[in-house]
């Protein structure tokens, strides 16, 4: 029996060709803690908001948005979790 352990597929993944995919396509691709802060964010971010990156990290949704907006956020945030959590059931809105 050989005692060499098999390489996982994960390592054999190419990690910078991973960060190009997601870097260079159309879709904002992000990381948040469990506050909602943004622990990662592919460059897309640029494009759509017009701050890097490096100036989107350690802040929430909320600081890019004006505070007259943030009822409707919270409102659409609050049904997501309801939903998943199934307080709803089909047909009710």
């Amino acid at each position: 029996m050989n005692d060499k352990k098999k390489p996982s597929p994960l390592q054999d993944v190419d990690v910078q060709h991973l960060y190009d995919l997601l870097n260079q396509n159309s879709d904002w691709v992000w990381e948040v803690d469990a506050q909602g802060r943004y622990t990662w964010a592919s460059d897309v971010v640029t494009s759509l908001l017009g701050y890097p990156p490096s100036e989107v990290i350690g802040k929430t949704p909320f600081d890019f948005m004006t505070p007259r907006r943030w009822p409707n956020a919270l409102d659409a945030l609050l049904w997501r979790s309801c939903k998943r959590k199934g307080l709803f059931r089909s047909g009710e809105s």
